[in-house]
């Protein structure tokens, strides 16, 4: 029965690993569209299509 507390322990860290390795790869990709969207709005245009916001 103990071995089910490691299980879960083990469980929880590796699922806040991959959280960690998505957010590492994402935000920066979402910064940088932004970024780009900033200061070139046709080349935005270009790359997410038409905004209708």
């Amino acid at each position: 029965m103990a071995y089910l507390g490691t299980l879960l322990f083990f469980l929880v860290i590796t699922m806040a690993f991959w959280l960690l390795i998505f957010l590492a790869m994402f935000i920066p990709y979402w910064i940088t569209l932004q970024v780009i969207d900033t200061f070139n709005p046709e080349l935005g245009e270009r790359l997410f299509g038409d905004k209708k916001a």
